[in-house]
C-alpha cells in the first residue's frame, strides 16, 4: 500500500508490509515518525531536523554553510524577512535589474530605483516620485509650503492671528 502527498510518498515495506518508508520530496524530510516534514523557509533541502540545511532555496541571495547547515543572505545590504520568506534589501537599498540590492540616491532614505523614491532625507520632502529641499529656514518640512522643524532660532508663530517669523523670540517685521 503507498501513501502520495505533496510532501512525498510513503509505502509499506518488508517481508510482511511491516515497515513504513517514507521518500520525501524537496523540501521536506523524513522526521522518523513515518510523515515527511517541511524543512525551513530558507532550506529547500534538509536531514533529519526542519533547519539542518543541506542546499539553500534561494541560491541567488543566499549562500549555504555546510559546517552549520545553514542558509544565510548573501548580499551585507540584505536580510530576511520572515514575512515574505526571502532574502530582502535592508531600507536605503533597492533590488536593481542584476538582481542585487543598490543604495538609494541622496536624497533619497528609501527608494524603489535609482528615479523613483519612497522617503527623503531630513531637510527635503517627497514631491511624487522625487526629493526637493525644504525652504532654507527648515531643518524638516512636508511640502514646499509646511514646515514641520525650523532652523535652530528661527521659529513661525502666531501674532495677532497672523504667522509671523520670530528670530530669538523677537517678532521680525
Amino acid at each position: 500500500m503507498t501513501f502520495n502527498s505533496a510532501a512525498g510518498t510513503c509505502m509499506w515495506s518488508g517481508s510482511k508490509a511491516s515497515t513504513l518508508l517514507c521518500i520525501c520530496n524537496t523540501g521536506f524530510y523524513s522526521n522518523g515518525q513515518n510523515t515527511c516534514t517541511i524543512c525551513t523557509a530558507k532550506c529547500s533541502s534538509c536531514l533529519n531536523l526542519a533547519t539542518s540545511c543541506t542546499a539553500c532555496e534561494d541560491s541567488v541571495h543566499m549562500t549555504f554553510d555546510s559546517a552549520a547547515g545553514t542558509c544565510a543572505c548573501t548580499d551585507t545590504n540584505t536580510s530576511f524577512d520572515t514575512t515574505t520568506l526571502q532574502c530582502t534589501c535592508n531600507a536605503g537599498f533597492y533590488l536593481n535589474d542584476q538582481d542585487a540590492c543598490t543604495e538609494c540616491i541622496s536624497p533619497c532614505s528609501s527608494c524603489n530605483s535609482a528615479t523613483i523614491c519612497k522617503g527623503c532625507i531630513n531637510g527635503c520632502y517627497l514631491d511624487s516620485t522625487t526629493c526637493e529641499a525644504c525652504t532654507n529656514q527648515c531643518d524638516n518640512c512636508s511640502s514646499a509650503q509646511i514646515c514641520s522643524s525650523c532652523v535652530e532660532c528661527w521659529s513661525w508663530r502666531l501674532f495677532n492671528s497672523q504667522k509671523v517669523h520670530m528670530w530669538k523670540g523677537m517678532l521680525l517685521q
